[in-house]
């Protein structure tokens, strides 16, 4: 006997099938997508670190922080949405007048000034950028070598903490 076409039976099991696959994909996708943790400052050394760079990685909020750009090596690699916002202050440590808020401009390619909301750059030895910020009533220290920010409570907190390991590095 021979057969020309599918029967109407066996085209329904084809069909199910794939709806059967396509639910379990879709199942998956979305159970990663819940799993993986929104990005904070005080995660963002480690984040930084998945990328690979030959000289350094950085992170640049400008204007209105509304979105960030990831740059690798000059090169624009990935932008990061509502990361953080204006209310974000950066600050250095100077052990003369304590924490100084800072208050850079970036020039883009077509040379425009931007005023720049939050910046962090790491270098290939896994040094950064010697700040602190404060974000939403906390403190978030970027100073220590290889290691995690530290988080405070406030600003004053975290300049006690300086100040505090100034003394102990005198004595």
């Amino acid at each position: 006997m021979k057969r020309g076409a599918f029967t109407l039976v066996e085209l329904m099991i084809v069909v199910l099938i794939i709806g059967i696959v396509y639910t379990l994909v879709i199942v998956n996708f979305k159970t990663k997508e819940s799993d993986e943790k929104p990005l904070s400052l005080e995660k963002l050394k480690s984040y930084l670190q998945h990328f690979h760079f030959k000289s350094q990685v950085r992170l640049l909020c400008l204007d209105e922080c509304n979105e960030c750009e990831v740059i690798v090596d000059g090169n624009e690699t990935a932008r990061l949405k509502h990361f953080v916002d204006k209310s974000i202050e950066m600050y250095r440590y100077d052990p003369l007048r304590g924490m100084v808020l800072l208050d850079e401009s970036y020039y883009d390619k077509e040379q425009e000034r931007h005023h720049v909301c939050f910046s962090y750059t790491m270098y290939k030895n896994g040094v950064g950028d010697q700040i602190a910020a404060v974000y939403k009533n906390q403190a978030y220290d970027f100073t220590p070598y290889l290691e995690t920010v530290k988080v405070y409570e406030s600003i004053n907190e975290l300049q006690s903490a300086k100040e505090e390991k100034i003394e102990e590095l005198k004595r």
